[in-house]
Protein backbone atom coordinates (compact mmCIF):
# COMPACT_ATOMS: atom_id res chain seq x y z
CA UNK A 1 0.00 0.00 0.00
CA UNK A 2 1.19 3.40 -0.72
CA UNK A 3 0.50 6.46 1.85
CA UNK A 4 -2.28 8.21 0.33
CA UNK A 5 -2.24 12.32 -0.91
CA UNK A 6 -4.29 13.11 1.56
CA UNK A 7 -2.78 11.22 4.99
CA UNK A 8 -1.57 14.78 5.80
CA UNK A 9 -5.00 16.84 6.63
CA UNK A 10 -6.90 13.44 7.31
CA UNK A 11 -3.90 12.80 10.35
CA UNK A 12 -5.15 16.49 11.63
CA UNK A 13 -8.78 15.18 11.39
CA UNK A 14 -7.63 11.67 12.79
CA UNK A 15 -5.75 13.50 15.95
CA UNK A 16 -8.41 16.04 16.50
CA UNK A 17 -11.15 12.57 17.08
CA UNK A 18 -7.79 11.06 19.34
CA UNK A 19 -7.31 7.85 17.04
CA UNK A 20 -4.17 8.53 15.44
CA UNK A 21 -1.64 6.30 16.70
CA UNK A 22 1.94 7.68 16.89
CA UNK A 23 5.16 5.45 15.70
CA UNK A 24 6.68 3.72 18.61
CA UNK A 25 3.17 3.59 20.24
CA UNK A 26 2.29 0.11 21.54
CA UNK A 27 -1.11 -0.76 20.98
CA UNK A 28 -3.13 -3.26 23.28
CA UNK A 29 0.21 -3.97 24.50
CA UNK A 30 1.34 -6.68 21.98
CA UNK A 31 1.73 -4.26 19.08
CA UNK A 32 4.16 -1.66 18.17
CA UNK A 33 3.11 1.13 15.72
CA UNK A 34 5.89 1.17 12.94
CA UNK A 35 4.11 3.74 9.78
CA UNK A 36 1.28 4.85 8.79
CA UNK A 37 0.20 3.31 5.52
CA UNK A 38 -3.28 4.25 3.77
CA UNK A 39 -6.89 5.66 5.05
CA UNK A 40 -9.96 5.35 3.77
CA UNK A 41 -13.52 6.71 4.57
CA UNK A 42 -14.06 3.84 7.40
CA UNK A 43 -10.48 3.44 8.80
CA UNK A 44 -6.46 4.18 8.81
CA UNK A 45 -3.75 1.42 8.29
CA UNK A 46 -0.56 0.91 10.05
CA UNK A 47 2.21 -1.24 9.47
CA UNK A 48 3.02 -2.58 12.57
CA UNK A 49 5.13 -5.64 14.77
CA UNK A 50 4.23 -8.02 16.39
CA UNK A 51 5.92 -7.76 19.65
CA UNK A 52 6.39 -11.52 20.50
CA UNK A 53 6.53 -13.09 17.12
CA UNK A 54 8.53 -9.91 15.51
CA UNK A 55 6.88 -10.32 12.44
CA UNK A 56 4.75 -7.26 10.36
CA UNK A 57 1.02 -7.12 10.57
CA UNK A 58 -1.28 -4.13 9.19
CA UNK A 59 -3.57 -2.78 11.13
CA UNK A 60 -6.64 -1.26 10.81
CA UNK A 61 -8.57 1.12 13.25
CA UNK A 62 -12.22 1.88 12.39
CA UNK A 63 -13.43 5.31 12.46
CA UNK A 64 -16.88 6.40 13.61
CA UNK A 65 -17.95 7.87 16.95
CA UNK A 66 -16.83 4.25 18.55
CA UNK A 67 -18.88 1.96 19.99
CA UNK A 68 -19.12 3.38 23.35
CA UNK A 69 -22.18 3.62 25.07
CA UNK A 70 -23.84 2.13 21.98
CA UNK A 71 -26.24 -1.16 22.94
CA UNK A 72 -25.24 -4.16 21.47
CA UNK A 73 -22.29 -2.79 19.31
CA UNK A 74 -19.38 -4.25 20.96
CA UNK A 75 -21.25 -8.03 20.82
CA UNK A 76 -21.71 -7.26 16.91
CA UNK A 77 -18.45 -6.07 16.15
CA UNK A 78 -16.83 -9.18 18.13
CA UNK A 79 -19.62 -11.52 16.18
CA UNK A 80 -18.61 -10.33 12.97
CA UNK A 81 -14.64 -10.18 13.22
CA UNK A 82 -15.06 -13.48 14.56
CA UNK A 83 -17.04 -14.43 11.45
CA UNK A 84 -14.47 -12.71 9.11
CA UNK A 85 -11.52 -14.55 10.91
CA UNK A 86 -12.73 -18.12 10.32
CA UNK A 87 -12.40 -17.49 6.31
CA UNK A 88 -9.69 -19.43 5.57
CA UNK A 89 -9.30 -18.69 1.91
CA UNK A 90 -5.90 -17.84 0.07
CA UNK A 91 -7.74 -14.84 -1.72
CA UNK A 92 -8.95 -13.57 1.38
CA UNK A 93 -6.60 -11.61 3.18
CA UNK A 94 -6.30 -13.16 7.00
CA UNK A 95 -7.44 -11.62 10.34
CA UNK A 96 -4.90 -12.47 13.02
CA UNK A 97 -6.73 -10.34 15.68
CA UNK A 98 -8.87 -7.61 16.87
CA UNK A 99 -10.38 -6.02 20.24
CA UNK A 100 -11.69 -2.57 20.66
CA UNK A 101 -10.03 0.37 22.55
CA UNK A 102 -10.62 1.81 25.72
CA UNK A 103 -12.36 4.81 23.62
CA UNK A 104 -14.74 2.55 21.83
CA UNK A 105 -12.26 2.94 18.29
CA UNK A 106 -12.41 -0.99 17.37
CA UNK A 107 -9.51 -2.30 14.79
CA UNK A 108 -8.26 -5.40 13.40
CA UNK A 109 -4.86 -6.90 13.22
CA UNK A 110 -4.62 -8.29 9.67
CA UNK A 111 -1.91 -10.19 7.24
CA UNK A 112 0.29 -7.78 5.51
CA UNK A 113 0.16 -7.41 1.91
CA UNK A 114 3.05 -6.28 -0.39
CA UNK A 115 1.60 -5.35 -3.86
CA UNK A 116 -0.68 -2.54 -4.98
CA UNK A 117 -4.20 -2.12 -4.90
CA UNK A 118 -6.23 -3.37 -8.35
CA UNK A 119 -7.06 0.36 -8.38
CA UNK A 120 -3.67 1.78 -8.50
CA UNK A 121 -3.15 -1.13 -11.04
CA UNK A 122 -6.59 -0.01 -13.13
CA UNK A 123 -4.93 3.41 -12.84
CA UNK A 124 -1.64 2.55 -14.55
CA UNK A 125 -2.99 0.36 -17.12
CA UNK A 126 -6.39 2.15 -18.42
CA UNK A 127 -7.99 -1.10 -19.27
CA UNK A 128 -7.39 -4.89 -18.50
CA UNK A 129 -7.35 -7.65 -21.23
CA UNK A 130 -9.62 -10.30 -20.99
CA UNK A 131 -6.91 -12.88 -19.81
CA UNK A 132 -6.21 -10.72 -16.96
CA UNK A 133 -9.62 -10.55 -15.95
CA UNK A 134 -10.32 -13.63 -15.80
CA UNK A 135 -7.09 -14.47 -14.05
CA UNK A 136 -8.27 -12.18 -10.99
CA UNK A 137 -11.75 -12.54 -11.29
CA UNK A 138 -12.66 -15.71 -10.93
CA UNK A 139 -10.26 -16.65 -8.06
CA UNK A 140 -12.26 -13.70 -6.12
CA UNK A 141 -15.37 -15.04 -6.99
CA UNK A 142 -14.36 -18.52 -5.37
CA UNK A 143 -13.34 -16.48 -2.19
CA UNK A 144 -16.71 -14.69 -1.96
CA UNK A 145 -18.87 -18.11 -2.06
CA UNK A 146 -17.05 -19.60 1.12
CA UNK A 147 -17.73 -16.38 2.95
CA UNK A 148 -21.94 -15.95 1.12
CA UNK A 149 -21.82 -19.99 2.19
CA UNK A 150 -21.39 -19.10 5.89
CA UNK A 151 -23.78 -15.81 5.52
CA UNK A 152 -20.99 -13.19 5.15
CA UNK A 153 -21.85 -10.50 2.18
CA UNK A 154 -18.72 -8.06 1.82
CA UNK A 155 -21.01 -5.13 0.65
CA UNK A 156 -18.51 -2.66 -0.32
CA UNK A 157 -16.42 -4.73 -3.00
CA UNK A 158 -14.42 -2.39 -5.33
CA UNK A 159 -11.07 -1.94 -7.02
CA UNK A 160 -9.54 -0.68 -3.68
CA UNK A 161 -10.44 -3.67 -1.50
CA UNK A 162 -8.24 -5.70 -4.13
CA UNK A 163 -4.48 -5.52 -2.70
CA UNK A 164 -1.95 -8.14 -4.58
CA UNK A 165 0.77 -10.17 -2.76
CA UNK A 166 3.72 -11.48 -3.85
CA UNK A 167 5.36 -14.57 -1.94
CA UNK A 168 8.55 -14.98 -3.90
CA UNK A 169 8.39 -13.29 -7.05
CA UNK A 170 6.95 -14.95 -10.16
CA UNK A 171 3.78 -15.84 -7.37
CA UNK A 172 1.30 -13.34 -7.49
CA UNK A 173 -1.82 -13.22 -5.93
CA UNK A 174 -4.80 -11.14 -5.53
CA UNK A 175 -6.75 -10.94 -1.91
CA UNK A 176 -10.01 -9.36 -1.32
CA UNK A 177 -9.31 -6.90 2.16
CA UNK A 178 -11.68 -5.40 4.36
CA UNK A 179 -13.97 -7.98 4.47
CA UNK A 180 -17.33 -7.55 6.69
CA UNK A 181 -16.30 -4.25 7.75
CA UNK A 182 -19.02 -2.87 6.23
CA UNK A 183 -21.32 -4.67 8.72
CA UNK A 184 -19.07 -3.72 11.38
CA UNK A 185 -19.62 0.05 10.53
CA UNK A 186 -23.43 -0.51 10.68
CA UNK A 187 -22.31 -1.35 14.51
CA UNK A 188 -22.83 2.18 14.70
CA UNK A 189 -25.39 2.97 13.86
CA UNK A 190 -29.42 1.91 13.94
CA UNK A 191 -29.87 1.81 10.17
CA UNK A 192 -28.27 0.81 6.30
CA UNK A 193 -28.44 5.18 6.24
CA UNK A 194 -26.25 6.89 9.32
CA UNK A 195 -27.33 10.19 7.75
CA UNK A 196 -29.63 11.63 5.49
CA UNK A 197 -27.50 11.07 2.34
CA UNK A 198 -24.70 9.31 3.77
CA UNK A 199 -24.57 5.76 2.33
CA UNK A 200 -22.08 2.61 3.42
CA UNK A 201 -19.96 1.57 0.78
CA UNK A 202 -18.90 3.00 -2.43
CA UNK A 203 -21.68 4.34 -4.73
CA UNK A 204 -19.27 3.44 -7.96
CA UNK A 205 -20.10 -0.40 -7.58
CA UNK A 206 -23.31 -0.49 -5.51
CA UNK A 207 -25.69 -2.67 -6.59
CA UNK A 208 -30.27 -0.88 -6.55
CA UNK A 209 -30.95 -2.48 -3.53
CA UNK A 210 -28.25 -1.11 -1.60
CA UNK A 211 -29.18 2.33 -2.64
CA UNK A 212 -32.41 2.30 -2.03
CA UNK A 213 -32.26 0.66 1.50
CA UNK A 214 -34.13 -3.12 0.31
CA UNK A 215 -32.77 -6.03 1.71
CA UNK A 216 -29.03 -6.62 0.61
CA UNK A 217 -27.64 -10.30 0.25
CA UNK A 218 -25.21 -11.90 -1.55
CA UNK A 219 -26.70 -11.24 -5.08
CA UNK A 220 -25.56 -7.69 -4.10
CA UNK A 221 -21.94 -8.85 -4.47
CA UNK A 222 -22.53 -10.23 -7.68
CA UNK A 223 -23.81 -6.77 -8.72
CA UNK A 224 -20.62 -5.04 -7.27
CA UNK A 225 -18.19 -7.49 -8.80
CA UNK A 226 -19.67 -7.32 -12.32
CA UNK A 227 -19.33 -4.05 -12.00
CA UNK A 228 -15.76 -4.40 -10.90
CA UNK A 229 -15.17 -6.24 -14.53
CA UNK A 230 -17.31 -3.99 -16.33
CA UNK A 231 -14.21 -1.30 -15.32
CA UNK A 232 -11.46 -3.47 -15.32
CA UNK A 233 -12.52 -4.05 -19.43
CA UNK A 234 -13.58 -0.78 -19.75
CA UNK A 235 -11.00 1.62 -17.84
CA UNK A 236 -14.58 3.25 -16.69
CA UNK A 237 -17.43 2.32 -13.93
CA UNK A 238 -20.99 1.68 -15.68
CA UNK A 239 -22.06 4.92 -14.25
CA UNK A 240 -19.86 7.26 -14.10
CA UNK A 241 -20.32 11.00 -12.77
CA UNK A 242 -19.80 13.81 -10.16
CA UNK A 243 -23.01 14.27 -9.23
CA UNK A 244 -24.35 10.90 -6.38
CA UNK A 245 -27.68 11.74 -8.15
CA UNK A 246 -26.98 10.98 -11.11
CA UNK A 247 -24.89 7.69 -10.32
CA UNK A 248 -27.86 6.50 -8.43
CA UNK A 249 -30.06 6.75 -10.92
CA UNK A 250 -28.03 5.26 -13.25
CA UNK A 251 -28.20 2.35 -10.77
CA UNK A 252 -31.89 2.04 -10.11
CA UNK A 253 -33.26 2.63 -13.70
CA UNK A 254 -30.76 3.20 -16.32
CA UNK A 255 -30.38 0.76 -19.03
CA UNK A 256 -27.32 -2.10 -18.39
CA UNK A 257 -24.54 -0.43 -20.23
CA UNK A 258 -22.24 -3.38 -22.35
CA UNK A 259 -18.56 -3.32 -22.14
CA UNK A 260 -18.28 -3.91 -25.84
CA UNK A 261 -20.09 -0.02 -26.39
CA UNK A 262 -16.44 1.16 -25.23
CA UNK A 263 -14.21 -1.76 -26.51
CA UNK A 264 -15.98 -2.81 -29.63
CA UNK A 265 -13.58 -5.82 -29.81
CA UNK A 266 -14.96 -7.43 -26.88
CA UNK A 267 -16.68 -10.87 -27.81
CA UNK A 268 -20.68 -10.92 -27.33
CA UNK A 269 -20.40 -13.64 -24.34
CA UNK A 270 -18.81 -11.72 -22.14
CA UNK A 271 -21.25 -8.85 -22.57
CA UNK A 272 -23.78 -10.66 -21.89
CA UNK A 273 -21.56 -12.30 -18.94
CA UNK A 274 -21.47 -9.22 -17.16
CA UNK A 275 -24.85 -7.97 -18.52
CA UNK A 276 -26.15 -10.57 -16.35
CA UNK A 277 -24.31 -9.68 -12.56
CA UNK A 278 -25.56 -6.02 -13.87
CA UNK A 279 -29.09 -7.11 -13.84
CA UNK A 280 -31.02 -4.15 -11.58
CA UNK A 281 -33.18 -7.28 -10.12
CA UNK A 282 -30.97 -10.04 -7.81
CA UNK A 283 -33.34 -12.78 -9.40
CA UNK A 284 -32.18 -11.95 -12.76
CA UNK A 285 -28.39 -12.14 -11.76
CA UNK A 286 -26.03 -15.30 -11.72
CA UNK A 287 -27.69 -17.46 -9.21
CA UNK A 288 -24.36 -17.12 -6.85
CA UNK A 289 -21.38 -15.19 -7.01
CA UNK A 290 -19.67 -18.52 -7.86
CA UNK A 291 -21.27 -19.22 -11.10
CA UNK A 292 -20.27 -16.17 -12.51
CA UNK A 293 -16.74 -16.78 -11.40
CA UNK A 294 -17.31 -20.04 -13.78
CA UNK A 295 -18.89 -17.77 -17.03
CA UNK A 296 -15.79 -15.49 -16.92
CA UNK A 297 -13.76 -18.37 -16.54
CA UNK A 298 -15.12 -20.75 -19.33
CA UNK A 299 -12.20 -22.02 -21.77
CA UNK A 300 -11.34 -19.21 -24.16
CA UNK A 301 -13.11 -21.05 -26.87
CA UNK A 302 -15.70 -18.87 -26.71
CA UNK A 303 -13.73 -15.53 -26.98
CA UNK A 304 -11.85 -16.23 -30.25
CA UNK A 305 -12.58 -16.98 -33.73
CA UNK A 306 -12.92 -20.80 -34.54
CA UNK A 307 -11.01 -21.94 -36.61
CA UNK A 308 -12.70 -22.97 -39.84
CA UNK A 309 -10.41 -25.64 -40.81
CA UNK A 310 -11.40 -28.24 -38.16
CA UNK A 311 -14.90 -28.73 -36.46
CA UNK A 312 -14.47 -27.84 -32.78
CA UNK A 313 -17.17 -29.41 -30.26
CA UNK A 314 -18.71 -27.72 -27.92
CA UNK A 315 -17.37 -28.74 -24.33
CA UNK A 316 -19.36 -28.98 -20.90
CA UNK A 317 -18.10 -25.29 -19.76
CA UNK A 318 -19.63 -23.69 -22.98
CA UNK A 319 -22.52 -25.60 -23.19
CA UNK A 320 -23.45 -24.67 -19.13
CA UNK A 321 -22.88 -20.62 -20.69
CA UNK A 322 -24.70 -20.98 -23.24
CA UNK A 323 -27.94 -22.71 -21.15
CA UNK A 324 -27.01 -19.01 -19.26
CA UNK A 325 -27.25 -16.98 -21.93
CA UNK A 326 -30.44 -18.35 -22.91
CA UNK A 327 -32.01 -18.20 -19.68
CA UNK A 328 -30.68 -14.50 -19.72
CA UNK A 329 -32.55 -13.89 -23.08
CA UNK A 330 -35.91 -15.40 -21.55
CA UNK A 331 -35.69 -13.27 -18.39
CA UNK A 332 -35.28 -10.05 -20.01
CA UNK A 333 -38.30 -11.07 -22.70
CA UNK A 334 -40.47 -11.66 -19.81
CA UNK A 335 -39.37 -8.83 -17.22
CA UNK A 336 -39.08 -6.36 -20.50
CA UNK A 337 -41.54 -7.21 -22.94
CA UNK A 338 -44.19 -8.71 -20.90
CA UNK A 339 -44.86 -10.96 -24.59
CA UNK A 340 -46.26 -14.70 -23.52
CA UNK A 341 -46.35 -15.90 -27.02
CA UNK A 342 -42.78 -14.75 -27.72
CA UNK A 343 -41.91 -15.97 -24.51
CA UNK A 344 -42.62 -19.07 -25.51
CA UNK A 345 -41.37 -18.73 -28.85
CA UNK A 346 -37.97 -18.46 -26.94
CA UNK A 347 -38.61 -21.47 -24.75
CA UNK A 348 -39.15 -23.68 -27.62
CA UNK A 349 -35.78 -22.38 -29.76
CA UNK A 350 -34.13 -23.26 -26.66
CA UNK A 351 -35.31 -27.27 -27.10
CA UNK A 352 -34.43 -27.15 -30.05
CA UNK A 353 -31.11 -25.69 -30.81
CA UNK A 354 -28.26 -27.16 -32.67
CA UNK A 355 -24.75 -26.54 -31.67
CA UNK A 356 -24.18 -24.47 -35.15
CA UNK A 357 -27.36 -22.75 -34.04
CA UNK A 358 -25.86 -21.37 -30.93
CA UNK A 359 -22.34 -20.53 -32.40
CA UNK A 360 -24.45 -18.08 -34.67
CA UNK A 361 -26.59 -16.71 -31.37
CA UNK A 362 -23.62 -16.63 -29.38
CA UNK A 363 -21.71 -14.48 -32.11
CA UNK A 364 -24.37 -12.56 -34.13
CA UNK A 365 -25.47 -9.48 -33.20
CA UNK A 366 -29.05 -9.52 -33.09
CA UNK A 367 -28.46 -11.41 -29.87
CA UNK A 368 -26.57 -8.98 -28.05
CA UNK A 369 -29.21 -6.67 -28.96
CA UNK A 370 -31.23 -7.98 -26.18
CA UNK A 371 -28.19 -7.47 -23.72
CA UNK A 372 -28.96 -3.59 -22.88
CA UNK A 373 -33.25 -3.38 -23.77
CA UNK A 374 -33.94 0.36 -24.41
Amino acid sequence: MRLSNAWSTRRVELWLNGTVLSTGQILDGRYEILAPLAEGGMGAVYRARRTLLGDEVAIKIILGDGLSGISGARERFMRESRASARLRHPNIVSIFDFNIEPDGHPFLVMELLNGRSLKDELAAAGQMSIEDVRRIIPPLCSALQLAHSVGIVHRDLKPANVVAHEFTPGERVYKLVDFGLANIRESTADARLTGPHEFIGTIYYAAPEQLSAAVVDARSDVYSMGAMVFEMLTGRVPYPGNDPLTVLTGHLSSPVPRPSTLRPELPAWLDVTVCRALAKHPDDRWTDIAEFGRALGARAALGHRLDDRRRVLFGLEERVLLEHLLDFLVQLERRQLEQPDRLLQLRRQREVLREADLKRLLHGPAYMRKCSPR
